[in-house]
């Protein structure tokens, strides 16, 4: 007769912590998209110095120049090579100054679709984790590829962006070349 009490008591015990664990679970998988609306309220509004205040400025911007120096082909010749790398640095440093995020953002707020190669960054397309302290999130079109994502880390004082990179766009196709219409000779 005492084994039921004892499962009883076990049961009192168990479930609370079951309970505790998939609220953590739940809550741990919320995280990412409520940490969307510190990124997704400055992109909406165009506000480059209020998404600016979300970087941990070192961290991004080195993660961003990594992933610019790793768009430089590798096939091209030296003076390519410096060139593109060089744009790839004066790109990644103009992240550093306000204004540039604010034409950034500017050519980016338009919703709908891909215009003139430029990505409107309409909708919140993925909030994941990374890991038990950081988050990915991924803006672009609602419909097609390309856009930016943010990767986010816990920083002591807060969530910050430590990650940045431009998620690639497909090319687009060659136009055809044109065709020569010219007379064909047969010779026999």
């Amino acid at each position: 007769m005492s084994a039921p009490p004892r499962r009883i008591r076990l049961l009192r015990q168990l479930v609370p912590a079951v309970l505790a664990a998939l609220l953590l679970l739940g809550a741990w998988l919320a995280l990412p998209w409520l940490l969307a609306v510190r990124i997704s309220i400055p992109l909406g509004q165009g506000d480059a110095p209020g998404l600016l205040r979300q970087f941990d400025r070192p961290a991004a911007m080195a993660s961003l120049r990594a992933g610019l120096a790793a768009q430089v082909p590798e096939g091209a010749g030296d003076g390519a090579q410096r060139f593109l790398t060089d744009m790839a640095q004066r790109m990644a440093d103009s992240w550093a100054r306000p204004e540039s995020v604010a034409a950034w953002l500017a050519a980016r707020s338009r919703p709908g679709r891909v215009e003139d190669g430029m990505v409107a960054l309409s909708h919140l397309r993925s909030a994941r984790p990374l890991g038990l302290a950081s988050f990915r999130l991924e803006y672009g079109p609602a419909q097609g590829e390309g856009g930016v994502s943010f990767d986010l880390a816990w920083q002591g004082d807060g969530f910050r962006v430590t990650g940045l990179r431009f998620l690639d766009q497909p090319p687009r196709p060659l136009p055809a070349p044109p065709t020569l219409r010219a007379p064909v000779l047969a010779m026999r």
